[in-house]
């Protein structure tokens, strides 16, 4: 049972992943748009697919960054000192400064406004994997 759960999870990040490089989404990042196919599949596939239940906190204004995130599915909510902002949807992406700055705030809070499916990249695992080393 267990190694069809993890089956099923494998499958769905594979499809995400997949959706995302065709998106080409990345390409619009200042620290990943030289990046070749190859590296940008090694950034995607180092990647968490977390879900995000209706109403869950992804990040608060003034909090320390240290993760990027791309909404897959679903919506997220975009607020600056309680006023709303903007909605994020597929493919949309925030936190970029995260991976770059080891002193980064949250300049938003975001939020998910329904259930969504969201890539996160933290500043560890870019480090970890020499990621920050493709895109100088």
């Amino acid at each position: 049972m267990a190694d069809r759960v993890a089956a099923r999870l494998l499958s769905r990040k594979n499809k995400m992943a997949m959706k995302l490089a065709k998106s080409e989404a990345l390409k619009t990042v200042d620290c990943f748009k030289s990046l070749q196919a190859t590296h940008m599949a090694m950034v995607i596939g180092k990647m968490r697919l977390v879900t995000y239940d209706e109403g869950s906190i992804l990040c608060e204004q003034g909090d320390g960054a240290n993760e990027f995130f791309v909404c897959m599915e679903g919506t997220l909510k975009i607020e600056i000192n309680n006023q709303f902002i903007r909605t994020m949807g597929d493919c949309e992406f925030l936190g970029e400064k995260a991976l770059l700055g080891k002193n980064a705030t949250r300049g938003a809070t975001v939020t998910a406004s329904s259930k969504a499916e969201v890539f996160v990249l933290s500043r560890h695992q870019f480090e970890l994997y020499n990621l920050h080393l493709l895109v100088l």
